[in-house]
């Protein structure tokens, strides 16, 4: 009996050293746990990309509501229009001599979408989510006449990495418009079609 169990252990030792590799069995069964870890992980690394993209627009939006406030408390009015430009990726406040008085630098890949406005007293501005400013441009910041009659001031900002190419806008812009928010607000246009806000 000693002499079988001896026997089968040679056996089994003999086979342990002669199998050198995974049998396809373990091979799958490892591919396809990847497989799964993959389905969960991806998407929730879109998600988590998306969500940086918005923090750095909404810091953005931050900084230039503070310079906005920092401007109205030296020149009593808002830079809007003309001394608002949006140049290289950064927001250039000036004067009414049209010296650069103070400049709100932007993050990688934010942009300034184009808006329009009001005087009416209405308190809206409309956002076009399929338009960024070019360098250069003017109107960073727009004048809003708030429903009070004091003056206001709205923008937005886009990503470029949120930029449907397909269907031509932003997928996500931060606006503000002092009249209206407490803070920046984060919205998800269907299109290139302007919106009110």
């Amino acid at each position: 009996m000693r002499e079988i169990f001896e026997t089968l252990a040679r056996a089994v030792e003999l086979n342990r050293k002669n199998n050198k590799g995974f049998t396809l069995v373990e091979l799958l069964i490892v591919i396809a746990i990847i497989a799964i870890l993959a389905a969960i992980a991806i998407p929730q690394f879109t998600k988590y990309k998306q969500r940086a993209y918005v923090a750095a627009m909404k810091n953005d939006a931050h900084n230039i509501i503070s310079s906005e406030e920092a401007y109205f408390a030296s020149y009593d009015e808002y830079a809007t229009g003309s001394k608002a430009v949006y140049n290289a990726s950064k927001i250039q406040l000036k004067d009414s001599d049209g010296n650069i008085v103070q400049v709100v630098p932007l993050s990688k890949n934010v942009v300034v979408l184009k808006t329009v406005g009001t005087t009416d007293a209405s308190g809206n501005m409309t956002v076009y989510p399929g338009t960024a400013l070019s360098d250069g441009s003017a109107n960073a910041t727009v004048f809003i006449r708030c429903p009070d009659g004091s003056p206001g001031y709205g923008f937005a900002l886009g990503h470029k990495n949120l930029y449907n190419s397909g269907d031509n806008y932003y997928t996500v812009n931060v606006i503000y418009d002092s009249c209206k928010d407490d803070a920046p607000v984060e919205k998800h246009p269907s299109g290139a079609t302007a919106y009110n806000h």
